[in-house]
């Protein structure tokens, strides 16, 4: 189904509130985001040298806590609400979930289900070679 794009306000007023927002969100999830990829890189350094278990399992936590924040940042914070249909995925299990990608709205919801499913430290990514560019 298609759908009409949104209307855009691209008044002077909305578009400078618009920039200054930039550097805030900038901040809010870029600093984490950096700071999530320095422990992960203190994990190869000093975990993957003894015991390679060690790496992936503390790799998997801060994994978990990145995309649990981002997943419950768009819960509570964005009033996110997402309805699902369907089996649910089994607990503890692995799975793979496949998305059209027709609409960027995807990725929040293969992180919702994962979420739910206790699986989103584990979450990997694939796309086919035309979706990379």
């Amino acid at each position: 189904m298609n759908f009409k794009p949104l209307p855009m306000d691209w008044s002077k007023s909305r578009t400078w509130v618009g920039l200054l927002q930039i550097p805030f969100y900038a901040l809010l999830v870029g600093l984490p985001l950096f700071v999530c990829n320095i422990f992960q890189l203190l994990g190869f350094i000093f975990l993957l040298p003894f015991s390679a278990h060690a790496c992936r399992r503390w790799n998997n936590w801060v994994a978990t806590f990145w995309w649990s924040s981002l997943v419950l940042w768009t819960r509570y914070i964005h009033r996110l609400k997402i309805r699902r249909t369907g089996d649910p995925l089994p607990l503890g299990k692995s799975a793979i979930v496949i998305g059209n990608h027709v609409e960027q709205p995807d990725i929040p919801v293969v992180l919702d289900l994962a979420y739910d499913s206790g699986a989103i430290g584990g979450l990997k990514f694939f796309v086919k070679n035309q979706l990379r560019f």
